[in-house]
């Protein structure tokens, strides 16, 4: 993966005035007005980084990113800027106002720790991105989406990983839903609590269907509450009965992803990465806040690569074919010939070397043997360069992580 920037950025964000549109309301939240500059300095900036672009340098631009009405509203808030750069996005803090983003933290600190954050919904833009990538090929977006935030980021070689190939497995999908939460209850259920990720308790329903039916379909509001990742659990009088996981998110936009950024350290004992050095034992310096880069690392998905080899010239016989190169072995498929969907007989050779998907596949495979005409005619055949496994389709394997890769050749 490539090297983020060791450099402390700041940009000059035009008109002064402008920023200065925002003190009015940062005042109200903060209780100080910041003394803005007009320069920005990156509070984080989120990478993405996929395996599949390696003639971009794994730059990976296949997401859209959309800020969480509560995260524009805060941002707008605090004095701080969004950008989306196409292949990452970054939030940008004005040196004059980290004073005031501090105090606000210290307002907001909860009985259990500094839960402030931002979120955001990515949405895939490529619609190929889930077939190139190496997560369940079955995703479907509008039913699950992967969550990632900053309290398991970790650092690995050098870099602050906010998410890769292991937290794109199917165990890491979370149902979706939008503000309207269907819940199953069942007869001994009296009542419904909804979780936030600090594990507060932000929305109680009470139940009423004690002794009616074994089973019973409720429907729970969410509309009063922040985009995010929350914990149903189902009481049956001072007991918890049932814990299910739900991602309240944009669910029209079809978002893939869904990204929780806190701002600092929750509590003492926490892991993870924050752009604001813990508050536990007094403020931070102001140069001390800010210049965080995460990296979502997506692995390109490998395949098992199946090319059909077929005569261009109709009763054309082939035989002593070989494909041979490095990076895999191949053999043909006992089922000699199969038959293509168009009805013409085919060669299928196979392999057991998965391989990934690339931009620009370095893989080379040679294929040599021998046609015989219909007329008695033999010519040899040699093809130095085979064609590489194509982005899309990519068909369904024993495991939903990998996958078939077909190329039909005609000689």
């Amino acid at each position: 993966m490539s090297e983020p920037s060791s450099k402390k950025h700041v940009l000059h964000i035009g008109k002064v005035a402008a920023a200065a549109d925002v003190t009015g309301k940062a005042a109200s939240i903060t209780g100080v007005a910041p003394a803005l500059t007009g320069l920005y300095r990156p509070l984080f900036q989120v990478e993405f980084l996929h395996g599949y672009y390696d003639l971009d340098g794994g730059r990976c631009p296949d997401l859209r990113v959309i800020p969480s009405p509560t995260t524009v509203d805060l941002m707008a808030s605090l004095g701080l800027v969004f950008k989306d750069r196409g292949i990452g996005f970054g939030v940008y803090v004005d040196q004059g106002s980290i004073g005031g983003l501090v105090k606000y933290l210290r307002l907001n600190n909860g009985l259990d720790g500094f839960w402030s954050r931002l979120s955001f919904a990515l949405v895939a833009v490529n619609p190929l991105l889930i077939s190139i990538s190496a997560m369940p090929i079955d995703t479907t977006p509008t039913e699950q989406n992967f969550y990632a935030s900053n309290m398991s980021a970790r650092r690995e070689k050098g870099f602050v990983v906010l998410a890769d190939a292991a937290d794109m497995k199917a165990e890491s999908l979370y149902n979706v839903t939008d503000a309207d939460l269907p819940v199953i209850v069942t007869a001994r259920t009296t009542k419904v609590e909804v979780r936030d990720i600090s594990g507060a308790c932000v929305l109680t329903v009470d139940v009423d269907n004690t002794g009616k039916v074994p089973v019973a379909g409720i429907n729970i509001s969410l509309s009063g509450l922040p985009l995010g990742l929350y914990t149903v659990v189902l009481v049956e009088g001072n007991k918890e009965s049932d814990k299910s996981e739900v991602l309240y998110t944009i669910v029209r936009q079809i978002p893939i992803y869904f990204l929780d950024i806190l701002f600092t350290k929750p509590r003492k004992n926490d892991a993870g990465s924050y752009p604001v050095p813990p508050l536990f034992d007094g403020d931070p310096p102001p140069e001390a806040v800010g210049n965080v880069t995460y990296q979502m690392q997506f692995t390109a998905r490998s395949t098992l690569w199946r090319y059909y080899v077929a005569s261009r010239i109709p009763g054309g016989c082939l035989s002593d074919l070989r494909i041979e190169g490095q990076g895999a072995s191949f053999r043909q498929d006992p089922q000699h010939p199969v038959i293509l969907p168009t009805g013409q007989p085919a060669i299928c050779f196979v392999t057991d070397d998965l391989l990934p998907l690339r931009q620009g596949s370095p893989q080379r495979f040679r294929l040599s043997g021998r046609r015989q005409c219909p007329d008695g005619r033999e010519n040899p055949i040699r093809i130095d360069c085979l064609p590489v496994a194509p982005a899309n389709p990519v068909w369904p394997a024993k495991s939903t992580a990998t996958g078939i890769s077909e190329m039909y050749v005609y000689v």
